[in-house]
């Protein structure tokens, strides 16, 4: 590459098809934002026993993901690098995102039950406990990545921190972004929701940020009108605040957040977890 890589999007595998999608997917988006990648694949009992029972070696995970690593560089000319380690599947993750400090994670699902067997019923978790924003494939995502992203804007979700994450990837990729606003006949939460667009609409503004504002025809079943909408719109991915802290009362969403993730039109999902304490995203 030509020059030196701005941050690193962390990639779990399970060598699966669903996985292997989601490292393609992050592949696109390295080239487009100039990230690196880091292949993680996490030995488990279950990982030995598959080895055992094929009389091969530790070794064999190595080799994998290096003709993994061989063939995105080839085809997509980021830099690739690997790992693996053993332990809880949970712990393993999120601590190597913060050993290699990751700006970014993209995981393959094959829907609410998990990534196969990479993570069982721990896939919300680690999604909404991960140190940074999460991307979500499932198996019949489109790779296209981040062409027209959607941004929900509702009454029960915090957005700044949304808002910010959006201009900075925005401005490193030129996606467009399609508010799509809650629909409510509610004066105070009415209220809210224009408020918020505002303030949503002036970051864009002053960013030079592409967008549309579009809102639910109706006011029931926002989450199923959404996902109509981004189907509607052939839109790459959405975007979401998640719950990483369910004893918070600004972020008490998590059924909300499940319900996208999991979407069954299988558009993926970019997941962005709260932060407290004036973190900031791609230097905004």
């Amino acid at each position: 590459m030509s020059t030196k890589p701005t941050g690193l999007i962390l990639v779990p595998t399970d060598f699966s098809e669903t996985c292997q999608k989601a490292i393609e997917y992050a592949a696109d988006m390295g080239q487009k934002m100039n990230f690196s990648i880091t292949l993680l694949h996490v030995i488990t009992s279950r990982t030995k026993n598959a080895l055992r029972k094929e009389h091969k070696g530790l070794e064999t995970i190595i080799e994998r993901l290096e003709t993994i690593k061989k063939n995105i560089e080839h085809n997509y000319k980021v830099k690739v690098s690997y790992t693996a380690r053993e332990g809880s599947i949970f712990d393993v993750i999120n601590r190597v995102a913060d050993d290699v400090q990751a700006s970014l994670m993209v995981l393959g699902t094959h829907g609410k039950k998990g990534l196969q067997y990479l993570l069982g019923s721990y896939a919300f978790k680690v999604v909404s406990q991960a140190p940074v924003a999460v991307v979500v494939i499932q198996q019949n995502s489109s790779l296209s990545a981040y062409q027209h992203v959607i941004f929900p804007v509702n009454n029960f979700i915090e957005s700044r921190q949304q808002t910010q994450y959006a201009v900075g990837l925005s401005r490193m990729t030129g996606y467009k972004i399609l508010i799509y606003k809650q629909r409510t006949t509610e004066v105070v939460a009415r209220n809210q929701i224009e408020i918020v667009t505002s303030q949503i609409i002036g970051e864009f503004e002053k960013h030079s940020v592409p967008f549309e504002v579009h809102e639910a025809a109706k006011e029931a079943h926002y989450e199923q009108q959404l996902i109509n909408f981004a189907v509607a719109k052939n839109a790459d991915a959405i975007m979401m605040m998640t719950d990483s802290r369910p004893d918070h009362p600004d972020f008490n969403n998590s059924s909300w957040s499940e319900k996208l993730i999991f979407n069954e039109a299988a558009i993926p999902v970019i997941c962005i977890n709260p932060v407290y304490y004036g973190a900031f995203y791609f230097g905004v």
